[in-house]
Parts: structure tokens; C-alpha cells; sequence
């Protein structure tokens, strides 16, 4: 009686052991994604930017990111990126990719010379296998002109205010954190007032089985919803797209109106 009495508060305590465990991991998974959630502006923070976000994580911090960044007057930089991988790891060097673009993003530096400066550090910065897709799009609200550089990133999506089709900007480019000798694609055009720009991550587009499909069906959503405001539009279209789909992926959706 005494040797079952005795295994079973072992099995008690090693019990409460392991829930304690679990329940420590909890936190620190909880405190990583609020302290990666204060990296990522709201779109109240910068309403002359004009933009809103949908962000999901499937764990509570992930490799989905993106960031807003006064780069002048009536200029703003838009980033979204997503990290190889979707384990914790992937989260830590959404906060290396943060400073990175602060320390570079600014109107001294065009998108191109700040993705290749971004490139050029997380090369010496991340461990091997490691890199991130990132598209780095500057908007200048006064003249309309947008700036979109692709770094192996899915393509930003253009919406034209009286326009009956979604273009999609299809560019080529080299992950970053990869290759000292990446190569970006870099696209130029101009905005009139009320056309929008969105970009996403791949989580929105692989949820079936072709590619290409996915990036088809989100870029209609964004064509025929186009009469929403924008706050309206992002999480509308999101919804859609994820509607009965269990997400096996981060998903993140920006959208930028002039």
C-alpha cells in the first residue's frame, strides 16, 4: 500500500511539474508576441499614411511582419516580410529586421539602397538556412509616386479608383538574409488619389493548392470589395479568403490607399 501511495504523488508532483513548465512556456510565448506586437504600428499612430492591417499568427508570435516608416514629407515606407520557418526562432529575427529598417529607412536612402543595406546585414546577422522575403513599397501621398521593391516576396497588388481589373505587380528578387549578391526587383509607377496598393504574405495565397490561383482569387476580392473604406475592405477580404480554411500559416494583409 505504501510503495502505490508513493508512485503515485511522484506521478502528482511530476505532474504539477510539467503543467508548471507549460503553463512558464505559455507566458513567454504570451510576452514574445506582445512585445512583438508593439513593434508594429496601428494605423492610428500614423493616420497620414493611410493604411490598415490584418495580422493572424497561428502561434501567438510568428515570422509575419511589417512596419510604417515616415520617410519625408507626405512619404511613408511600407515593409511586410515573412521569416523562413514558423517557429518561435522566426519571431526573434522579426525584431532584428525592425531595427534594421530604422536604422536605414529615411528619405536620404531610396528602396533599393535600404532593402540591398537590410540584405547586407541580416547576412552576417542570421544563422545558416535562415532569411526572410520582404517587399518594401514608398508611397509619397503628394505626388502619387510609389516605389516597390520584391525581395522573392508575393507580389504587391494595385487597385486603380476607376479602374474594372487588379494588376498585379509581378517582380522578381532574391530572399534577403541569403546571398551577399542579391538582386531586387524594383518597379516604379504613380497613384492617383483613391488607388490603393496592397501587400500580403504568402499565408493568403497558399491557401489552396496552386499558387497562382491564390494570388488570382485574393487580388479579385480586392477588385470586387473596392467600394468598402478601406478599414472595411482589409478584414473583409481576409475573411473571404480564410472562410471554413483552417490557417497552417501566418497570415498578414496591409493595405495602402493614396
Amino acid at each position: 500500500g505504501a510503495e502505490v501511495i508513493a508512485r503515485v504523488r511522484t506521478h502528482l508532483r511530476l505532474k504539477r511539474a510539467y503543467e508548471r513548465l507549460a503553463e512558464l512556456q505559455a507566458e513567454r510565448v504570451q510576452k514574445l508576441a506582445s512585445a512583438q506586437r508593439s513593434l508594429m504600428p496601428r494605423p492610428e499612430e500614423f493616420p497620414d499614411a493611410h493604411f490598415q492591417v490584418s495580422i493572424h499568427q497561428v502561434l501567438a508570435a510568428g515570422g509575419d511582419f511589417y512596419d510604417v516608416i515616415p520617410a519625408g514629407q507626405g512619404v511613408f515606407d511600407y515593409l511586410v516580410a515573412d521569416a523562413s520557418g514558423h517557429d518561435l526562432a522566426a519571431s526573434l529575427w522579426t525584431a532584428s529586421l525592425k531595427a534594421l529598417a530604422a536604422e536605414y529607412a529615411g528619405p536620404l536612402n531610396l528602396p533599393l539602397e535600404i532593402v540591398r543595406a537590410i540584405n547586407s546585414s541580416l547576412c552576417s546577422l542570421l544563422p545558416s538556412g535562415a532569411f526572410f522575403t520582404l517587399i518594401y513599397a514608398r508611397l509619397n501621398h503628394q505626388t502619387g509616386r510609389l516605389s516597390v521593391v520584391n525581395a522573392g516576396h508575393p507580389p504587391a497588388i494595385v487597385i486603380h479608383v476607376g479602374g474594372n481589373e487588379a494588376i498585379i505587380l509581378r517582380q522578381e528578387g532574391d530572399v534577403v538574409g541569403a546571398f551577399s549578391d542579391a538582386v531586387f526587383g524594383v518597379t516604379e509607377l504613380t497613384l492617383q488619389r483613391g488607388d490603393r496598393i496592397f501587400l500580403c504574405t504568402d499565408g493568403l495565397i497558399e491557401v489552396g493548392d496552386d499558387y497562382e490561383d491564390g494570388l488570382q482569387r485574393l487580388a479579385g476580392l480586392c477588385l470586387s470589395q473596392r467600394s468598402l473604406p478601406l478599414q472595411e475592405l482589409v478584414p473583409a477580404v481576409v475573411d473571404d479568403v480564410m472562410a471554413g480554411i483552417r490557417a497552417e500559416d501566418d497570415t498578414l494583409f496591409v493595405g495602402v490607399e493614396r
